[in-house]
């Protein structure tokens, strides 16, 4: 029984307790006043009676007139009137009938009342006596009635400090809680803080927690912002904070290997008279040009959804965008680069842009080349030109919105889906889930589409969260008709959350399977995540006592707001590829991931890294201290 319970419990035992002396106290002291009233009326009306008689004892007649008035007007029970040698001469009887008075009653509280004597005498001569007894039927009748009363009094006083009680119970509990929930969200590595309650003496608890949880969270950003020295130095280009060459090549290869990834084109600009900034303005002057346009890059790259950029060498910049319309996108760049280039260099600024397409099984080499061809015919026009490999155009797909409509809408009613699994496995070669990208098809003779094709236009058209809901059914019913299967991963797209409709459809959905849910892991994409964050934190307490895992795929792009998972009960994290491409060369990424994972662990997460090409990064991943990977290494 909770403490609750228990003192709710003594609460109302002690009201009863108290309830019952007292009616019981009161019930006696009653009685004893009713008693004490009789026996004064029987004493006083004999004695009266007597003194009456005295006047009238030698006519029997009128003494009996007296008596019969007496006893008429009395409600006795007896009254006698006896001569000096004790003969009745008169005598009144009735019968003393107790209505309205339960038997029990009057077995447990008797009423016994002394009769009244009073001797009948004239000067000093005796010449009889007078006994009367009252009935008690009225006495029990009126000790009854005032039980009754004092009963539902005492009653209605009970049930008022038992509600009372609770009140303040209550008043006392939800801190207590608020403490208990703390506590069990610091053993789930979950940091949280609680208002403090007005008790002093659970203020005095609460504030000790809180101060526990601001220390241990003291320790966890402390230890992040080391961490997050370590990706920088590793990944991250010092002048511009732009990924270094190493990071966005990584990058662009698992984008293409990634059939989840939306491909569209890649372009690399290009300073062709850094040179000559660097001879009029010398290094520091060349320093603040190259930081503008990696600002500018990074703006442009922060504004495409899935869209990645970095710093190549020198004077090479490179932006991944999966998006329609690259040229467009590339010319506004150049137009916002030389733009505000101008206003800090006084001489001719020229960038020059080469654009190629990305598309499935293109390699990373003939990509690259391809936009060699194109930067050179760039450079070769001058004056800020955009130049672009053949961008490939896919004539099986849709050409426009309106049929990439229909064929999405069709999709979802007529169930042409299906998703593509791979396995998550720990280092033990265990399955820890299956990984399921989703797949539509026209009909069922087409091929189907990868998402890469169909989900950013499904973003622009708000079919995106439908798709995600059709995708979780399918990862539900792939549960509830495979009961060895240890989980599936259904990958989803943060823009779902801003729809209202998507958490309760989501929730309903999953109660439909509350046993196979349990094994549902879902995942959004890290950049979407924190873009939405507090719609990402609504979803994570809506789904709290669902025992669905949840989590952030291609994480540690924006390591520094690791802070900010704390207290979200996720469950676990894939790390980005960029951080794993030959971990086991990288020193510096091999630092980094060790503590992400010592971190991760720390607040319970399960930590897991993509496209794992290579036994080596396999071994690597082990050594710092993850729990499972997937990719071509693990598929294999």
């Amino acid at each position: 029984m909770s403490m609750y319970r228990q003192l709710l419990s003594v609460i109302i035992l002690t009201s009863l307790l108290a309830l019952m002396g007292s009616l019981f106290a009161s019930t006696l002291s009653t009685r004893a006043y009713l008693v004490e009233q009789l026996r004064v009326k029987n004493q006083d009306n004999a004695s009266a009676l007597a003194l009456s008689l005295s006047q009238t004892v030698d006519d029997l007649v009128q003494v009996d007139l007296v008596i019969s008035a007496q006893f008429d007007s009395g409600n006795y029970r007896l009254v006698r009137f006896e001569d000096a040698f004790g003969k009745v001469v008169i005598e009144k009887k009735a019968d003393d009938n107790v209505k309205g008075v339960p038997g029990w009653f009057i077995q447990m509280l008797p009423i016994v009342v002394p009769a009244g004597n009073a001797k009948v005498s004239t000067g000093w001569k005796q010449l009889g006596a007078i006994r009367l007894e009252s009935q008690s039927a009225y006495a029990y009748k009126a000790l009854w009635q005032s039980t009754v009363r004092m009963t539902l009094s005492m009653l209605l006083t009970a049930i008022s400090a038992c509600f009372l009680g609770a009140m303040i119970l209550r008043r006392i509990n939800r801190p207590l809680d608020l403490v208990v929930e703390q506590a069990q969200a610091i053993s789930e590595k979950r940091f949280v803080t609680i208002p403090e309650p007005s008790v002093p003496e659970l203020r005095k608890l609460a504030l000790a927690m809180n101060s526990t949880v601001a220390t241990l969270k003291s320790i966890f950003e402390t230890e992040a912002r080391r961490l997050d020295v370590l990706r920088r130095e590793a990944n991250y280009d010092s002048l511009t904070g732009l990924p270094n060459r190493n990071a966005f090549m990584t990058q662009l290869q698992e984008a293409l290997l990634n059939e989840r990834t939306f491909l569209g084109a890649c372009l690399i600009l290009r300073l062709s008279n850094l040179a000559d900034i660097n001879t009029r303005h010398g290094r520091s002057g060349a320093d603040e040009v190259i930081k503008r346009v990696g600002k500018r890059i990074s703006t442009c790259s922060e504004g495409i959804e899935e869209s990645f950029c970095g710093r190549l060498n020198g004077s090479d910049f490179a932006v991944f965008i999966p998006y329609d319309h690259p040229i467009e996108t590339a010319r506004s760049l150049v137009e916002e680069i030389v733009a505000d280039i101008s206003s800090f260099y006084e001489h001719d600024f020229c960038a020059s842009v080469g654009i190629a397409s990305c598309f499935k099984g293109i390699s990373l080499g003939a990509l690259m080349s391809n936009i060699d061809i194109a930067l050179a015919s760039s450079e070769a026009e001058g004056n800020n030109s955009v130049h672009s490999a053949d961008i490939a155009d896919e004539p099986n797909y849709p050409k426009t919105l309106e049929a990439w409509a229909l064929l999405i809408r069709k999709a979802i009613r007529d169930r042409l889906m299906v998703l593509r699994t791979f396995p998550v496995k720990n280092f033990n070669g265990e399955i820890i889930h299956l990984e399921g990208p989703l797949r539509i098809r026209e009909s069922a003779e087409s091929d189907w589409i990868p998402a890469a094709k169909f989900i950013p236009v499904s973003q622009r058209l708000f079919l995106h969260h439908s798709l995600d809901l059709a995708a979780v059914e399918l990862g539900l019913i792939q549960l509830s008709e495979d009961k060895n299967l240890p989980g599936y991963a259904i990958n989803l797209s943060a823009s779902s959350l801003k729809v209202s409709t998507f958490v309760p459809a989501l929730k309903k959905l999953i109660s439909t399977y509350p046993e196979d849910a349990k094994r549902l892991w879902l995942e959004f994409p890290e950049g979407g995540t924190f873009k939405f964050f507090e719609e990402f934190r609504n979803l994570c307490m809506s789904l709290q006592g669902s025992f669905v895992k949840l989590g952030i795929e291609h994480f540690g792009r924006q390591f520094d707001q690791i802070g900010l998972l704390h207290d979200l009960g996720i469950n676990f994290i894939k790390v980005d590829v960029s951080f794993v491409r030959d971990l086991d060369t990288n020193k510096g990424n091999q630092a980094f991931l060790k503590g992400l994972a010592n971190i991760a662990h720390e607040i319970g997460l399960v930590v897991i890294a993509e496209g794992v090409l290579t036994e080596p990064e396999m071994v690597a991943l082990q050594l710092a201290g993850f729990d499972g990977a997937t990719g071509p290494a693990v598929t294999d």
